[in-house]
């Protein structure tokens, strides 16, 4: 979908919850095939505009955040982030739990491919102090107790478990226990 527009789109960011969703509403409406040139040069200049877009208003936030920090610091303002973190996890949660993808398809089974990352990070979680004393990350870090990995190395953590993540899904769509199925036009599906 995004074409020879995939380099700047990676690099600015924000490619799943903005400039995605542009170019996939950009290509529906001039009725452009994917893959053509048409669709090509639309998706660069949406990803384009995407972009200036993004870059304008990140410099509103920072020309803005000097006048507005009495507010931002108020009682209101610590309500709100108190509150910021269970709000964005309910809806992630809410999607994620749900059967109906973007792009007109619907997924059975698709929770399934959380159990191996799940397992993995338990593992790591609970054989965490072995784990340190074998690798030697205890004495280089001087650290003796437990966590080592998951507070230092959280980071490596949660890279490892996107290829795990990727290869038992895949696994499991491949055996059948993981389905796509597309929607036909006008079909409704419960959340």
């Amino acid at each position: 979908l995004l074409g020879s527009s995939i380099y700047l789109a990676l690099i600015t960011g924000e490619v799943m919850s903005f400039k995605l969703p542009i170019v996939t509403y950009v290509l529906k409406e001039f009725n452009a095939a994917p893959g053509s040139e048409e669709a090509d040069c639309l998706s660069a200049i949406a990803v384009s505009l995407a972009t200036l877009l993004l870059l304008a208003l990140i410099t509103l936030c920072v020309v803005l955040v000097v006048p507005l920090t009495p507010l931002l610091t108020g009682e209101a303002a610590g309500i709100i982030s108190a509150n910021t973190s269970s709000a964005l996890f309910g809806v992630l949660a809410t999607s994620a739990l749900g059967r109906r993808l973007p792009g007109g398809y619907t997924a059975k089974g698709r929770l399934l491919g959380l159990v191996a990352p799940v397992i993995f990070v338990a593992l790591v979680i609970i054989f965490d102090k072995q784990l340190s004393v074998l690798l030697g990350l205890d004495a280089a870090l001087g650290y003796h107790g437990s966590g080592v990995i998951m507070s230092a190395y959280s980071g490596a953590v949660i890279i490892l478990t996107i290829p795990i993540t990727y290869f038992s899904t895949r696994l499991l769509y491949r055996r059948g226990a993981i389905t796509l199925t597309e929607l036909r036009h006008g079909d409704a599906i419960s959340r």
